[in-house]
């Protein structure tokens, strides 16, 4: 039951790394699968429309997803906090109102979305610009905010009440009917960029009613009574920082694709666009590792554990630090082929800007983490404050260096802000008093000298997949990494 498996004896303590590591298999295991599955859509997306046409279907995606983070309050980023440790009839009362509040906010959007649709002849011409030209991808939109609000609300929602599985089984379903949708869609050659943002609804929709079918029934059927108004109002509170904080770093993550739309082309965008997969990838995986992290910190400090909380942070850095940069460096060792394997030989000109790119990703989740910390120490508004000014510094790099450098100014654009809101969120994480010196640092010098060596070797795979072993086995080497940490046993 929520809100009893924490406590300071030692069965309650295995309980609470079984938890722990349970969800994690089950988040991994999930994003394992969607991984392979998103790289399937590439190839197939890229193999049935032109660039152009698929940079369509991206900034389409694009403004939904920042649409239906507008219309999110914040509430996927609180959830997994607030949920945590409720009880049963608590937890239920408080999840139903949220869910209906956030429904309420995602509908209004959608149809102040397409109201300003129609209303689109007497936009600016250099909003137009950044828009997408077909109509038709344009009424897609309403429905495709209301799905990526909805989805994101019940995926931090089951996070929150610790059902790993049923979250697991939603993001399987997903993946699975948009590779079918896809495949049937290049089988039967149809080059509509609509039909395929046509599935991305489809596919959503149907895993939104998953997610709704795996409440227990019992849950369900208290909430239609239990509607505790001043939770829901203390909730809302709460998660109004991490509203800002959410939209923030959307701007730093992703407004170098509408900078590299409005300085180059639609084309150059598209190709960003799918070099990005393999960044997203990474940030998927390792992110999914860390679904039970901020359950399982916020009930250590509810229960005065500061030292294992302190413990949990310092492993979770190491492990996201070792694996991220071993991915980085084995994947940039072959980026040109890659990509064109992944995608077409229209898509290699990626490769210049995939390296910068992964290792932001690194950066920035390293940075969750700590962002995560001080969400779990009640502190979201520090959060908020630092990416609010990360968003500033994120857009004003992209302004000034992508139109100078083109995509890889992107990518040191992103190299940037990332790199400045891990040391940011790490001084706040250290002054709060989870931390006491920089994590992974050694992590951080064994990639620098590797990433050293690994410019030295030139454009030949071979050393450069060297560089990468390399860094694997001065990481177990120097103890800064081991199997003990990487099962959460020995204290970094």
């Amino acid at each position: 039951m929520p809100g009893t498996w924490i406590a300071r004896d030692g069965r309650s303590t295995l309980v609470v790394k079984h938890r722990l590591r349970v969800g994690s298999l089950y988040s991994l295991g999930a994003v394992a699968y969607t991984t392979v599955a998103l790289l399937a859509l590439g190839k197939l997306l890229t193999n049935t429309l032109t660039p152009h046409a698929v940079g369509q279907v991206a900034l389409t995606l694009l403004v939904a997803e920042s649409l239906g983070m507008a219309a999110g309050m914040g509430l996927p980023a609180a959830l997994p906090k607030l949920l945590a440790g409720l009880d049963a009839h608590r937890l239920s009362a408080l999840t139903r109102r949220l869910g209906t509040i956030q429904f309420m906010a995602a509908s209004h959007a959608a149809m102040l979305g397409l109201v300003a649709l129609l209303l689109r002849p007497w936009w600016p011409t250099s909003a137009q610009d950044i828009l997408p030209e077909s109509l038709g991808l344009l009424f897609v939109l309403p429905l495709l905010v209301l799905m990526v609000a909805h989805r994101d609300f019940l995926l931090a929602a089951t996070a929150g009440r610790q059902a790993y599985r049923a979250r697991a089984g939603a993001m399987v379903l997903l993946a699975t009917l948009m590779v079918i949708q896809f495949a049937l869609l290049y089988a039967w050659d149809i080059q509509q960029p609509t039909a395929f943002l046509g599935a991305h609804v489809l596919a959503g929709f149907v895993a939104i009613l998953a997610l709704h079918r795996a409440l227990p029934k019992r849950i369900r059927e208290e909430s239609e009574s239990a509607t505790d108004e001043q939770a829901a109002q203390k909730a809302l509170r709460f998660a109004a920082p991490l509203y800002v904080n959410n939209l923030m770093n959307f701007v730093y993550q992703r407004c170098d694709t509408l900078v590299i739309v409005l300085w180059l082309d639609l084309g150059t965008a598209a190709i960003v666009e799918m070099a990005k997969r393999l960044p997203t990838l990474l940030s998927r995986l390792l992110g999914a590792g860390l679904v039970p992290y901020l359950p399982t910190l916020s009930a250590y400090l509810r229960e005065d554990e500061t030292i294992r909380a302190r413990q949990l942070i310092a492993q979770t850095t190491a492990i996201v630090a070792f694996f991220g940069y071993a991915v980085a460096l084995f994947l940039t060792a072959t980026a040109a082929p890659l990509l064109a394997l992944l995608f077409t030989a229209d898509y290699e000109e990626g490769a210049a800007v995939l390296g910068l790119l992964l290792i932001a990703t690194c950066l920035a989740v390293q940075a969750g983490i700590m962002g995560q910390a001080l969400i779990a120490r009640d502190r979201p508004k520090t959060v908020m404050v630092i990416n609010l000014a990360l968003g500033a510094l994120s857009l004003g790099l992209n302004l000034l260096l992508v139109p100078r450098f083109g995509m890889v100014g992107a990518g040191w654009s992103a190299i940037t802000a990332a790199g400045a809101s891990l040391l940011l969120q790490f001084n706040a994480v250290r002054r709060a008093g989870l931390i006491s010196r920089p994590p992974a640092l050694v992590l951080h010098g064994l990639f620098v000298l590797c990433l050293i060596g690994f410019q030295a070797t030139g454009e030949a795979i071979a050393p450069r997949l060297l560089m990468g072993t390399a860094f694997v086995v001065l990481a177990f080497f120097t103890g800064s990494i081991s199997t003990g940490i990487l099962r959460r046993e020995d204290n970094p």
